[in-house]
This record gives C-alpha cells, structure tokens and sequence, in this order.
C-alpha cells in the first residue's frame, strides 16, 4: 500500500497527530480495518481524528466514516445560536482550533485544543486537518433519502473541519 502524502514530512509524521493526505477511499478502507481488529485492539471511539479517527465512529462494534448529518450534529450540539459551533458561544477564537490564525502550521495531537471541544465533548470538529465523511457531496438542506449516505457510486465526497 502506498504512503498517504506527507507521511516522512516533519510536521505531519507524529505518531499522535491525524493522518493527513489519504483519499476518501483509503480513509474508509482504513475505518473498515480498524473495524476488524478485535476488539481490545480497536480504539475507535466518537471523535477520534482523520483516517484513525474525526471521522471513524465505533457504531455496533464497526469503526467507519461518519455521515455528513452526523458530523452537522456533532458540531451543533448545544449552540446558542445558528451557526456558532462554540461550545458556550462566543464565536471563533485561535486557542479554540489548529488553524492558520495560531501560527502552528502543522497538524497537533487531538485534545490540544480542549477550550473548542463541543458540547457532545467532541474535539477538533473545527481546525487541525480536513476529515473525509462517508456522504456524497450535496447542497443544502439535508434531506433523508437523497442519496447522499450511499455508499456507491464515485461522486465527490464531503470534506469537514479543516484549518
């Protein structure tokens, strides 16, 4: 198996920080194998980051990429208004995410960022590394049954987080 991009680079290559530049299909090919391990092994749980994680979801005893609705309710659990996914409101801050405001420029280990953590205690929903989801790219609203969660077919996929 090929190397995701940026594995040997310095800034991306910790063993506790995210795996960065994996395609949608490794990222869930990745979920799937963790799935298989037995259990004891298996350290999905709710929030965990990337490929080996902010996206793998331990579901029925299955590590696996969550949806895009699943991702949406995560991040808007306990707001206090549209569109702020703060824990408590108050808007974006740099020592709430990983992102270019902080001046990091590299991906951290998951909990650096507690003070942004959700109100489901979900950290890094916002900043670090972009996370694939299990969906196909739609527009909004999310509607049941348009075909989004299936798992077929070679449509672009949804992307979250980021920096």
């Amino acid at each position: 198996m090929d190397r995701p991009a940026l594995w040997d680079d310095p800034r991306f290559d910790n063993p506790s920080q995210p795996v960065v530049g994996v395609n949608w299909l490794k990222a869930r090919a990745c979920g799937r194998w963790l799935g298989d391990l037995p259990a004891p092994r298996c350290r999905c749980r709710r929030g965990s980051r990337g490929s080996r994680g902010a996206g793998a979801d331990l579901l029925q005893g299955a590590c696996r990429l969550s949806t895009e609705a699943e991702w949406e309710r995560a991040t808007r659990a306990g707001a206090r208004r549209r569109g702020d996914p703060w824990p408590g409101g108050g808007g974006f801050s740099a020592d709430r995410a990983n992102c270019v405001e902080g001046q990091v420029l590299a991906t951290t280990p998951v909990g650096c960022y507690s003070a942004g953590a959700g109100a489901l205690g979900i950290e890094d929903l916002a900043g670090n590394c972009w996370e694939w989801r299990a969906s196909r790219y739609r527009l909004y609203p999310l509607r049941p049954g348009d075909g989004r969660d299936d798992p077929a077919g070679t449509d672009p996929r949804v992307l979250r987080g980021g920096a």
